[in-house]
Protein backbone atom coordinates (compact mmCIF):
# COMPACT_ATOMS: atom_id res chain seq x y z
CA UNK A 1 0.00 0.00 0.00
CA UNK A 2 1.16 3.52 -0.41
CA UNK A 3 2.13 3.21 3.58
CA UNK A 4 4.79 0.65 2.40
CA UNK A 5 6.11 2.96 -0.34
CA UNK A 6 6.16 5.98 1.82
CA UNK A 7 8.78 3.89 4.14
CA UNK A 8 10.78 2.65 1.54
CA UNK A 9 11.02 5.35 0.27
CA UNK A 10 12.29 7.24 3.12
CA UNK A 11 14.97 4.52 3.73
CA UNK A 12 16.49 4.78 0.49
CA UNK A 13 16.52 8.57 0.53
CA UNK A 14 18.39 8.08 4.17
CA UNK A 15 20.66 5.35 2.60
CA UNK A 16 21.38 7.61 -0.16
CA UNK A 17 22.86 10.74 1.99
CA UNK A 18 24.56 8.77 4.37
CA UNK A 19 26.38 6.97 1.57
CA UNK A 20 27.03 10.04 -0.81
CA UNK A 21 25.99 13.08 1.31
CA UNK A 22 23.10 15.48 1.21
CA UNK A 23 22.23 16.24 -2.50
CA UNK A 24 22.27 19.31 -3.91
CA UNK A 25 19.15 21.27 -4.50
CA UNK A 26 17.77 23.41 -7.56
CA UNK A 27 16.18 25.98 -6.15
CA UNK A 28 15.23 28.19 -9.68
CA UNK A 29 15.84 31.17 -9.77
CA UNK A 30 14.60 32.44 -6.37
CA UNK A 31 13.30 36.73 -6.49
CA UNK A 32 13.36 37.77 -2.05
CA UNK A 33 13.24 41.27 -3.24
CA UNK A 34 11.90 42.00 -6.76
CA UNK A 35 11.43 45.28 -8.32
CA UNK A 36 8.03 46.72 -9.97
CA UNK A 37 8.94 45.55 -13.26
CA UNK A 38 10.09 42.05 -12.03
CA UNK A 39 6.51 41.60 -10.23
CA UNK A 40 4.53 42.68 -13.49
CA UNK A 41 6.50 40.77 -15.62
CA UNK A 42 6.28 37.33 -13.44
CA UNK A 43 2.46 37.40 -13.33
CA UNK A 44 2.10 38.83 -16.88
CA UNK A 45 4.25 35.52 -17.90
CA UNK A 46 2.28 33.21 -15.27
CA UNK A 47 -1.23 34.12 -16.77
CA UNK A 48 0.08 33.79 -20.43
CA UNK A 49 1.64 30.61 -19.82
CA UNK A 50 -1.57 29.38 -17.98
CA UNK A 51 0.60 27.27 -15.50
CA UNK A 52 -0.29 26.16 -12.12
CA UNK A 53 1.09 27.88 -9.52
CA UNK A 54 1.90 28.03 -5.49
CA UNK A 55 0.55 30.80 -3.23
CA UNK A 56 1.71 31.70 0.56
CA UNK A 57 0.85 34.80 2.64
CA UNK A 58 2.36 36.15 5.50
CA UNK A 59 0.84 38.01 7.89
CA UNK A 60 0.76 38.14 11.71
CA UNK A 61 -0.85 34.56 12.63
CA UNK A 62 -3.13 35.91 15.87
CA UNK A 63 -4.63 38.53 14.04
CA UNK A 64 -4.42 37.54 10.24
CA UNK A 65 -7.71 38.46 9.30
CA UNK A 66 -7.01 42.41 10.33
CA UNK A 67 -3.01 42.58 10.68
CA UNK A 68 -1.34 43.64 7.26
CA UNK A 69 -0.87 41.39 4.47
CA UNK A 70 3.27 41.63 4.53
CA UNK A 71 4.31 38.90 1.90
CA UNK A 72 2.74 37.14 -1.07
CA UNK A 73 4.99 34.14 -2.16
CA UNK A 74 4.18 32.86 -5.66
CA UNK A 75 5.98 29.76 -7.50
CA UNK A 76 6.02 28.43 -10.43
CA UNK A 77 7.48 25.20 -12.52
CA UNK A 78 8.44 23.34 -9.34
CA UNK A 79 5.99 20.45 -10.00
CA UNK A 80 7.04 19.98 -13.34
CA UNK A 81 4.66 21.70 -14.94
CA UNK A 82 5.78 21.82 -19.06
CA UNK A 83 3.34 25.14 -19.72
CA UNK A 84 5.88 27.05 -16.80
CA UNK A 85 8.07 29.68 -18.40
CA UNK A 86 11.00 28.84 -15.87
CA UNK A 87 11.01 27.11 -12.54
CA UNK A 88 11.18 30.22 -10.41
CA UNK A 89 9.35 31.57 -6.84
CA UNK A 90 9.11 35.28 -6.07
CA UNK A 91 8.09 37.16 -3.18
CA UNK A 92 5.84 40.01 -3.51
CA UNK A 93 7.06 42.33 -0.19
CA UNK A 94 4.31 44.67 1.11
CA UNK A 95 5.03 46.22 4.38
CA UNK A 96 8.16 46.00 6.38
CA UNK A 97 8.06 45.57 9.85
CA UNK A 98 7.87 48.62 11.03
CA UNK A 99 4.46 49.28 9.04
CA UNK A 100 5.83 51.63 6.33
CA UNK A 101 4.89 50.48 2.70
CA UNK A 102 7.81 49.08 0.93
CA UNK A 103 6.49 50.50 -2.35
CA UNK A 104 4.74 54.25 -3.26
CA UNK A 105 1.14 53.96 -3.29
CA UNK A 106 0.60 53.87 -6.73
CA UNK A 107 3.18 51.18 -7.27
CA UNK A 108 1.98 49.42 -4.63
CA UNK A 109 -1.99 50.02 -5.94
CA UNK A 110 -1.09 48.57 -9.23
CA UNK A 111 0.87 45.44 -7.94
CA UNK A 112 -2.39 44.41 -6.36
CA UNK A 113 -4.37 45.01 -9.32
CA UNK A 114 -2.34 42.73 -11.21
CA UNK A 115 -2.21 40.11 -8.29
CA UNK A 116 -5.75 40.01 -8.19
CA UNK A 117 -6.27 39.48 -11.77
CA UNK A 118 -3.71 36.57 -11.04
CA UNK A 119 -5.49 35.36 -8.24
CA UNK A 120 -8.86 35.79 -9.89
CA UNK A 121 -7.88 34.06 -13.44
CA UNK A 122 -9.83 30.45 -13.76
CA UNK A 123 -7.05 29.18 -16.09
CA UNK A 124 -4.21 29.76 -13.28
CA UNK A 125 -4.87 26.58 -11.08
CA UNK A 126 -3.73 27.48 -7.62
CA UNK A 127 -2.30 25.16 -5.22
CA UNK A 128 -1.56 25.74 -1.03
CA UNK A 129 -0.57 24.16 2.25
CA UNK A 130 -3.39 24.70 4.25
CA UNK A 131 -5.15 26.97 1.54
CA UNK A 132 -7.36 27.53 4.20
CA UNK A 133 -5.25 29.99 5.90
CA UNK A 134 -4.16 31.39 2.79
CA UNK A 135 -7.80 32.10 1.17
CA UNK A 136 -9.22 33.59 4.50
CA UNK A 137 -6.28 36.11 4.28
CA UNK A 138 -6.70 37.35 0.95
CA UNK A 139 -10.28 37.83 0.93
CA UNK A 140 -9.94 39.62 4.26
CA UNK A 141 -7.35 41.87 2.16
CA UNK A 142 -9.84 42.28 -0.89
CA UNK A 143 -8.42 40.11 -3.11
CA UNK A 144 -11.25 37.91 -4.87
CA UNK A 145 -13.20 36.42 -5.96
CA UNK A 146 -10.61 33.80 -5.97
CA UNK A 147 -10.89 31.34 -8.81
CA UNK A 148 -9.28 28.30 -9.33
CA UNK A 149 -7.41 27.71 -5.70
CA UNK A 150 -8.17 23.77 -5.93
CA UNK A 151 -5.10 22.07 -4.71
CA UNK A 152 -3.85 21.52 -1.09
CA UNK A 153 -1.14 19.41 -0.10
CA UNK A 154 -1.84 18.87 3.76
CA UNK A 155 -5.73 17.54 2.42
CA UNK A 156 -3.72 15.23 -0.36
CA UNK A 157 -1.13 13.85 2.09
CA UNK A 158 -4.56 13.54 4.71
CA UNK A 159 -5.91 11.10 2.28
CA UNK A 160 -2.57 9.24 1.37
CA UNK A 161 -1.23 9.02 5.20
CA UNK A 162 -3.99 9.65 7.37
CA UNK A 163 -1.91 9.09 10.63
CA UNK A 164 1.58 10.58 9.38
CA UNK A 165 1.79 14.44 10.01
CA UNK A 166 0.99 17.07 7.67
CA UNK A 167 2.75 19.80 8.58
CA UNK A 168 4.92 21.53 5.57
CA UNK A 169 8.33 21.25 7.42
CA UNK A 170 7.76 17.50 7.58
CA UNK A 171 6.22 16.73 3.95
CA UNK A 172 9.52 18.99 2.54
CA UNK A 173 11.67 16.49 4.71
CA UNK A 174 9.87 13.61 3.47
CA UNK A 175 8.92 14.34 -0.48
CA UNK A 176 12.41 16.86 -1.49
CA UNK A 177 16.03 17.36 -0.65
CA UNK A 178 15.30 21.21 0.27
CA UNK A 179 17.28 21.58 3.95
CA UNK A 180 15.14 22.88 6.44
CA UNK A 181 14.14 25.87 6.71
CA UNK A 182 11.07 26.62 9.16
CA UNK A 183 12.80 25.34 12.24
CA UNK A 184 15.76 27.73 12.52
CA UNK A 185 14.16 30.47 11.37
CA UNK A 186 10.79 30.21 13.82
CA UNK A 187 13.04 28.87 16.89
CA UNK A 188 15.07 32.34 16.67
CA UNK A 189 11.86 33.97 17.68
CA UNK A 190 10.00 33.66 15.06
CA UNK A 191 9.21 35.59 12.26
CA UNK A 192 8.29 39.07 13.97
CA UNK A 193 11.97 39.02 15.37
CA UNK A 194 13.94 37.63 12.21
CA UNK A 195 15.97 39.51 9.92
CA UNK A 196 13.50 40.73 6.97
CA UNK A 197 15.61 39.21 4.18
CA UNK A 198 15.57 35.94 6.21
CA UNK A 199 11.70 36.06 6.25
CA UNK A 200 11.41 36.60 2.50
CA UNK A 201 13.39 33.72 1.65
CA UNK A 202 11.05 31.53 4.00
CA UNK A 203 9.03 32.63 1.94
CA UNK A 204 9.99 31.69 -0.72
CA UNK A 205 10.61 28.43 0.10
CA UNK A 206 7.07 27.84 1.57
CA UNK A 207 5.84 28.73 -2.13
CA UNK A 208 8.64 26.15 -3.61
CA UNK A 209 8.52 23.75 -1.63
CA UNK A 210 4.47 23.42 -1.84
CA UNK A 211 4.58 23.01 -5.37
CA UNK A 212 7.14 20.70 -5.51
CA UNK A 213 5.61 18.83 -2.94
CA UNK A 214 2.20 19.05 -4.85
CA UNK A 215 3.90 17.34 -7.90
CA UNK A 216 5.03 14.44 -5.85
CA UNK A 217 0.94 13.99 -4.10
CA UNK A 218 -0.82 14.60 -6.95
CA UNK A 219 -0.10 11.55 -9.42
CA UNK A 220 -0.38 8.79 -6.53
CA UNK A 221 -3.94 10.50 -5.66
CA UNK A 222 -5.17 8.73 -8.72
CA UNK A 223 -2.72 5.76 -8.58
CA UNK A 224 -4.49 4.71 -4.98
CA UNK A 225 -7.87 6.13 -6.06
CA UNK A 226 -8.46 8.13 -3.64
CA UNK A 227 -9.80 11.06 -5.89
CA UNK A 228 -13.54 11.18 -4.30
CA UNK A 229 -12.20 10.99 -0.84
CA UNK A 230 -9.91 14.28 -1.87
CA UNK A 231 -13.10 16.15 -3.45
CA UNK A 232 -14.98 15.85 -0.54
CA UNK A 233 -12.22 16.75 2.19
CA UNK A 234 -11.70 20.22 -0.79
CA UNK A 235 -15.49 20.63 -0.21
CA UNK A 236 -15.67 20.51 3.76
CA UNK A 237 -12.51 22.38 4.12
CA UNK A 238 -14.40 25.26 1.61
CA UNK A 239 -17.72 24.95 4.08
CA UNK A 240 -15.12 25.41 6.88
CA UNK A 241 -13.85 28.50 5.76
CA UNK A 242 -16.68 30.29 5.13
CA UNK A 243 -18.13 29.50 8.29
CA UNK A 244 -14.98 30.46 10.14
CA UNK A 245 -15.20 33.62 8.12
CA UNK A 246 -18.86 35.06 8.46
CA UNK A 247 -20.64 32.14 10.95
CA UNK A 248 -23.53 29.67 9.69
CA UNK A 249 -26.53 30.15 8.27
CA UNK A 250 -29.56 28.97 10.15
CA UNK A 251 -33.37 28.44 9.26
CA UNK A 252 -35.05 30.39 12.09
CA UNK A 253 -38.48 28.85 10.77
CA UNK A 254 -37.35 25.62 11.23
CA UNK A 255 -36.25 26.18 14.35
CA UNK A 256 -39.26 27.41 15.29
Amino acid sequence: GQHTDAVIADLARAMRIAHFGAPQVDDGKLLPTPTLSQILKWIAETRKAKCRIAVDVENEPVNRLVAPLTHVGLARGYDGDPRAPDKSAICIWLVKRDTSRVFTRRAEQQICDVLNGLLCDPDVHKTGQNLQHDKDVLIAHGYGPIESFDEDTMIEDQCLNAESPHGLDYLASRETDAPRWKDELKGSGGLATADEYEVRLYNLQDSARTLEIAGKLRPRIERFGVQILYRQKMETQDIARRMAAGGMPVSMSRYE
